[in-house]
């Protein structure tokens, strides 16, 4: 009899361990992989690689706060725009510098973020 409950916990113990196993490899790390600026629109468009399907929310005080959807692991582009008192400093000086906050959701729920410093340029139009 002592033996099987000892069995019964040994497996027990292992189940807990492979469940905790599956929720570590479950999160959803991202990374930046590019910054594209598009001087003529003053715009930038980051490229993230993302592990799997999910949304990716881009958010920010001074930026336009957007979404884009991913339909399995690879590169997911998304677009920076200025706004408010961003916009104004990038139409006077040519350039301005935004903080960004990246959050990537998966279809199970698990999340992972990051952020980062973004500058926008503005060429002059002819």
């Amino acid at each position: 009899m002592r033996g099987a409950r000892w069995g019964i916990g040994l497996v027990a113990a292992l189940l807990c361990l492979l469940l905790l196993a599956s929720a570590a490899s479950a999160t959803a790390p991202l990374s930046v992989t590019k910054i594209k600026r598009d001087r003529h629109s003053g715009t930038a468009t980051v490229l993230v690689k993302v592990s799997a399907p999910g949304r990716l929310y881009l958010t920010g005080r001074r930026v336009d706060r957007t979404s884009v959807k991913s339909s399995g692991a690879g590169i997911a582009k998304v677009t920076v725009k200025a706004k408010g008192q961003a916009l104004k400093t990038l139409r006077a000086t040519g350039i301005v510098t935004v903080q960004i906050a990246l959050k990537f959701v998966t279809g199970e729920g698990s999340v992972s973020s990051t952020s980062r410093a973004v500058t926008l340029q503005l060429g002059a139009r002819s």
